[in-house]
């Protein structure tokens, strides 16, 4: 199984799971954006992350959006 395959099967097991449901439109141009459907459960998720997880969590995050385009737009950070 490809990294891809595994990550798509991940996604469907969560939204099955209902906690997370896919953006009816999506701010990315050519994927797909994913959201937490409560704010509980996204806060809950973020408090299970180490300090260490989170920053370098940021860190890519940046990196991505830095690369990304941005519908509607330049990329964005």
């Amino acid at each position: 199984e490809s990294e891809t395959d595994e990550i798509e099967t991940w996604l469907r097991l969560m939204r099955e799971a209902e906690i997370i449901e896919r953006c009816p439109t999506s701010r990315l141009v050519g994927d797909s954006e994913y959201m937490f459907r409560h704010a509980l459960l996204r806060a809950a998720a973020y408090s299970l992350l180490t300090d260490d997880d989170r920053r370098v969590g940021h860190e890519l995050a940046q990196e991505f959006l830095a690369q990304a385009q941005v519908a509607g737009g330049a990329p964005k950070a």
